[in-house]
């Protein structure tokens, strides 16, 4: 039993760096699968979608999810109507429990698939500030993001 389980482990290798919690780079689809904003002004809700979308790619509680969830409904309904804020903030809620889950999933973030609700640590607000400093697009959500939730 004791060479079964040392061939395995030759095998298969043991790799110390595997078990590092890493961030991956954040990427937005804006409002998934859903209009960013009504036909005369497409993109009213983007902003919206993406501060949702900065919260789904870290991760956190499962209260956190539900504030996000609760925060995008009240700016699509500041931005736009309380109907479309509410119609947005049921297909997310909806979305939870879907058999088909978007890549975008809570916490979708970070190297470890397995992870789901789940404090954000202090190191790992640390690696997500790092990238967010270095944004490329969206660069003044990101900022507010990091004030209102990473610092």
């Amino acid at each position: 039993m004791r060479l079964l389980l040392i061939t395995i482990l030759l095998t298969f290798g043991i790799d110390s760096q595997s078990s590092e919690v890493k961030l991956l780079e954040f990427k937005t689809d804006y409002c998934t699968y859903f209009p960013e904003g009504t036909i005369s002004s497409p993109n009213l809700c983007r902003d919206c979608c993406i501060g949702h979308d900065l919260w789904y790619w870290i991760g956190g509680t499962k209260s956190e999810q539900d504030q996000a969830d609760i925060d995008l409904k009240t700016c699509v309904t500041k931005k736009s109507s309380s109907f479309y804020g509410n119609l947005m903030y049921s297909g997310v809620r909806l979305g939870h429990l879907s058999p088909i889950m978007s890549k975008y999933k809570w916490s979708w973030g970070w190297n470890n698939k397995n992870r789901h609700y789940q404090t954000v640590t202090n190191s790992e607000k640390d690696q997500a500030k790092q990238l967010l400093i270095n944004l490329d697009d969206h660069q003044d959500l990101a900022d507010i993001f990091i004030k209102e939730h990473l610092e």
